[in-house]
Formats: C-alpha cells, structure tokens, sequence
C-alpha cells in the first residue's frame, strides 16, 4: 500500500515509524509533481485528511483503477458515497479497517469512466453559463 503524505505535520514521524518497523511497502511522500508512475504500482489508495475538498488525488486513483479508501469526510463522502471508494470512520481505527478491506479484496466498488464524468461536469458547466 501507499500513503501519500504531501504536507503533512506528521511526516518525520511517519518515516521513523516505518524505520523503525522495518515497513517496505510503505511510501511516504512529502511532495510530487507527477503521482502517477509512483500511484501505478500502489495496491490501493488511502485519503486520511480530517478536511479536504474534493481532492484531485481520489481521481487519480480512480483513473489508474486503484481502490480508493477515504475518511468519511465532507468533500470526499460526496463523491465516493456513489460507489466509488469506502469511507471509513475518521480515526486511526477507521483507516485500518479500510486498508484491511483493501488488502483483503473485500472492497466491492463501481468502476471509474473518467471520460463520462469530464463530459457530465462540462455539461453543467456550460449549463451555468447559459
């Protein structure tokens, strides 16, 4: 699994953690311009915000066919409530029952037609400007 980690307060002490327990399928990330080489070889995609929007990354996620496990959140619960990722309580807990599922296969999620939804959100873009 990956955690992607971009501004974080707890960055060092994620990677002392994972040090100290010898994780090598973790990897954290500071900061990336480009996830997608580094996204592509994750088994699943965890989004541990406590306040986000709706964050690119989930679609990025989505795009590569990753599954995709959120704290339930407002921004994100929007979104992946339709079926397109788990959202899990919004603790330590929480995150370790969705990566857990995710590990397990136990994840039933809808796939991702990230053309339809760019067509749709055009759509109601130019509805707006109407």
């Amino acid at each position: 699994m990956c955690i992607r980690d971009s501004h974080g307060g707890e960055y060092r002490e994620l990677c002392e953690y994972c040090q100290e327990h010898a994780l090598k399928n973790v990897v954290l990330i500071q900061s990336l311009s480009n996830p997608f080489p580094i996204l592509a070889k994750c088994d699943c995609f965890i989004l541990s915000s406590f306040y986000e929007g709706l964050p690119m990354s989930i679609m990025e996620a989505l795009i590569l066919d990753k599954p995709v496990v959120s704290t339930n959140i407002t921004g994100p619960r929007e979104f992946l409530e339709q079926g397109y990722g788990e959202l899990v309580e919004d603790s330590q807990q929480g995150l370790y029952d969705g990566m857990v599922k995710a590990y397990d296969h136990e994840l039933d999620l809808k796939p991702f037609d990230a053309r339809a939804f760019n067509e749709q959100a055009l759509q109601e873009f130019y509805q707006i400007l109407k």
